[in-house]
């Protein structure tokens, strides 16, 4: 298993409305890097693009703690077998979010 876990950052909104972004996977295409990825769709549970043009990847909502922690996770279709921890912290003044991708990689 690799892990590779992401930067903090620092948002100046509560941690209830960064888990509410962060639920709501219609909003996941603006945390990607546009000019790598295609065909992004999305629900509010789960969305799918394809990956530098190349292998698709699927997510879905997995366990959430209300405003403090959500796991994503990879989707049969999904060529990487993943999951995606999103973790938000209070802190003065707004919050600290940073990510802990778990993938099988080969």
């Amino acid at each position: 298993m690799t892990v590779i876990n992401s930067k903090k950052v620092q948002l100046s909104c509560t941690p209830e409305t960064a888990y509410n972004y962060v639920t709501d996977l219609n909003n996941f295409s603006e945390l990607l890097p546009l000019e790598r990825i295609t065909d992004f769709k999305a629900t509010e549970d789960s969305c799918s693009f394809k990956a530098q043009g190349s292998f698709n990847i699927g997510l879905k909502k997995g366990q959430t703690t209300p405003h403090s922690k959500v796991i994503l996770e990879a989707t049969e279709n999904s060529a990487i077998k993943f999951n995606l921890e999103v973790y938000i912290d209070e802190k003065e003044g707004g919050c600290e979010v940073y990510q802990v991708c778990n993938a099988q990689l080969n």
